[in-house]
């Protein structure tokens, strides 16, 4: 075993971290945009005792415009541009202010006014007739994008697409650093999906496992917003608290407290309950909660769980480069912790597979990362979702340039599976190495 771990994977009835041939071209990857769906099969490996369900790739079924005045800001780039200080000499500027301007909203000109702008809506009181008026807009565009959806895919192929009734609900089940912020991005640009992120954001820098006193209440709290219930006071207080960051992942509904007429509406409970009801699917990413925990959450037949494991060496350069906050918690800067945390979360999906057959899928973050259009076409159709051009256009806005700050989704992800390598020197690779054989072999 090299300290640089070139010979390390994941293999036999464990998960192979290299999972995407590393020689493959771009071009099989381009040729598979051309091609049908492709579909996801959960296989198994006879080589091992343990028999991990994995996606099986067998088949695969945008650019910006040039002009700018001609470009259309999503929501999403609005929200950056309004936390930026545009310099009104820059036409780009000057396009965006338009753009917001004609929204509602005055783009200002130097960093005060655009602090006192910001705070406008800090302290709005939200009365009734902001949410009635927000939730009238929030169905306009639903309506729009259900229609859009059937002309895409075929009236036929909707029917019974759209069931507020009986929605589909998926949970990601994963750990910090290891892309399910990226993951979620993509889930929440469908125009079905009502996205609950970060559930256990309050709960801090902690892992819930087995045990723990805190998880029986973790688990209701989970159930409840799988219901569309938002009952957990801690939770809404972060929302409360950080509501852009909170609300800004769930695109639908986050555009329309942006246009609406005060987007403090996006923090009010039964708002997020009414909205959320509005939608046939709903998601929602767990850093925070262990896989075997998502038992009581599987007892709803409606719910799938799709877990996300990447290389703990990544996990931890990540971990260790990008953020600071991780230092704050053992939990987090502990590699040890992370891969008993993988070994447990591998024995739990092996059980759980077994007892809830078809409902549980495993993706690798290097797999993900390597042939994004495949895997992403794999996991819509695990989700039972469209993979629709507006899915397709994002994730390869996502993946084929760099945005390099520690929060952003936009990366050149197949240059960015093989950094740890570049970026951890011999001995921290050593000591990662030597914690995690469980895990690596």
């Amino acid at each position: 075993m090299d300290p640089a771990g070139r010979q390390q994977q994941y293999t036999g009835g464990r998960v192979v971290m290299s999972a995407v041939d590393p020689t493959a071209s771009a071009t099989s990857e381009a040729a598979a945009l051309s091609k049908g769906p492709i579909t996801a099969e959960e296989t198994s490996s006879s080589s091992s005792s343990s028999s991990l369900a994995s996606f099986t790739l067998t088949t695969a079924s945008s650019a910006r415009p040039s002009s700018q005045s001609n470009y259309k800001f999503g929501v999403g780039e609005v929200y950056q541009i309004t936390r930026k200080s545009l310099k009104p000499r820059n036409p780009a500027a000057a396009v965006a202010k338009n753009q917001i301007k004609s929204h509602g909203f005055i783009m200002p000109a130097v960093p005060s006014a655009l602090l006192k702008t910001r705070n406008l809506f800090h302290n709005r009181t939200v009365t009734q007739e902001d949410i009635n008026n927000t939730l009238a807009l929030l169905s306009r565009r639903l309506e729009e994008t259900k229609q859009e959806l059937s002309a895409e895919v075929g009236a036929e192929q909707h029917v019974g697409y759209w069931n507020v009734t009986h929605p589909r609900r998926l949970l990601i089940v994963t750990s910090w650093r290891s892309g399910s912020t990226f993951l979620g991005q993509i889930l929440s640009e469908h125009p079905g999906v009502y996205n609950h992120y970060e559930p256990l954001m309050h709960v801090g820098l902690e892992q819930i496992r087995p045990g723990d006193v805190r998880a029986d209440s973790a688990v209701r709290h989970l159930q409840d917003l799988l219901r569309c219930k938002y009952s957990n006071e801690d939770f809404l207080k972060k929302i409360q608290g950080s509501m852009q960051d909170m609300l800004s992942h769930n695109a639908q509904v986050w555009q329309a407290c942006v246009l609406g007429p005060n987007r403090n509406v996006c923090s009010v409970s039964n708002f997020l309950e009414e909205s959320c009801h509005r939608f046939p699917t709903l998601t929602m990413k767990m850093v925070r909660l262990r896989l075997n925990l998502t038992r009581q959450l599987l007892d709803d037949p409606s719910v799938k769980v799709l877990y996300l494991v990447r290389d703990p060496r990544a996990t931890m350069n990540s971990r260790l480069s990008s953020v600071k906050w991780c230092s704050q918690s053992i939990d987090c800067i502990d590699p040890g912790r992370l891969c008993a945390d993988i070994q447990n979360d591998l024995e739990a999906f092996e059980s759980l597979s077994a007892e809830f057959p078809d409902r549980l899928a495993l993706i690798k973050y290097e797999t993900m990362a390597k042939s994004p259009h495949a895997t992403f076409r794999a996991i819509f159709d695990f989700a039972g979702l469209f993979y629709t051009r507006k899915i397709r256009d994002e994730v390869e806005k996502h993946t084929s340039r760099d945005e390099n700050h520690p929060w952003s989704t936009v990366r050149k992800s197949a240059e960015r599976v093989d950094l740890w390598r570049q970026k951890l020197d011999n001995k921290s690779i050593s000591d990662i190495q030597s914690v995690c054989s469980n895990v690596l072999i």
